[in-house]
């Protein structure tokens, strides 16, 4: 049996579904109920976008608005958004519980979509390193 592969995906090549970085916060979204039309991971994967077109509009619920994504674990900020501290320190500890020495942060994941999206390739950073260098002599 072979793995699915799906555009879900950040960059250019269709990789298999379960490396992409986006299905934990999917995941938490369709616990919320955060989409209109959607209530199930099928659904999301089945949509498709209109023909000559390359992307489409997955419509918010109103209530998601206002909600907050990562809700804070502690019981004195009940229903108040975490801490960008607290959420660091919670991914590594659960890192750490399924056994990596050094986890993935969160900016690690951003990074690594950057990366494949050529948003962060090396002759892209070196065309900016020798643009600000131009400007700035």
């Amino acid at each position: 049996m072979t793995k699915p592969r799906h555009a879900l995906t950040e960059g250019k090549d269709l990789d298999f579904l379960c490396f992409n970085s986006l299905l934990p916060f999917l995941s938490r979204l369709l616990e919320l109920g955060a989409f209109r039309n959607h209530s199930t991971i099928e659904s999301l994967l089945a949509v498709k976008p209109p023909k000559h077109t390359t992307s489409c509009h997955i419509h918010w619920k109103d209530h998601i608005l206002d909600t907050p994504f990562f809700e804070s674990q502690a019981l004195s900020r009940a229903g108040k958004i975490e801490r960008a501290e607290a959420f660091g320190r919670r991914m590594k500890n659960l890192g750490i519980r399924a056994g990596m020495p050094e986890p993935p942060t969160q900016h690690d994941w951003r990074a690594e979509g950057l990366f494949k999206t050529a948003w962060f390739s090396i002759p892209r950073v070196l065309k900016g390193i020798i643009i600000f260098k131009i400007k700035h002599y």
